[in-house]
């Protein structure tokens, strides 16, 4: 009797015992998200290796998205793009990407990356 009152309280399922659903969704392996979700302040900066295809969307916020350097007229020029939110871009090529967070009013640059 007493085991039986102490293994009702364990987190853990054991044979015959019966699950709350509360529980049982606690306990349910997460599924993995397809999505890659970063945040960035005005001022913040990420390095990311991106592959083509990659769709980048800028759900608040504001960011500038910068390629590597192109030579122009024997000078490097950074070509960097400004994304608002709600906007979207598909990366044209494999390679690292540098994303900036830009001050905007609504705050922090949210986007996610979907392959």
């Amino acid at each position: 009797m007493f085991l039986t009152h102490v293994l009702r309280w364990l987190p853990a399922p054991w044979s015959g015992q019966h699950v709350p659903t509360r529980l049982a969704k606690a306990m349910a392996p997460r599924q993995a998200s397809t999505a890659d979700d970063h945040a960035l302040a005005a001022g913040q900066s990420t390095l990311l290796r991106l592959a083509r295809g990659t769709v980048l969307h800028l759900r608040g916020g504001e960011i500038s998205v910068e390629d590597a350097p192109a030579l122009w007229a024997d000078h490097c020029w950074p070509q960097p793009m400004r994304l608002r939110a709600g906007e979207t871009w598909i990366v044209p090529r494999t390679g690292w990407w540098r994303i900036d967070g830009r001050p905007s009013w609504d705050g922090v640059g949210r986007f996610s990356l979907r392959r």
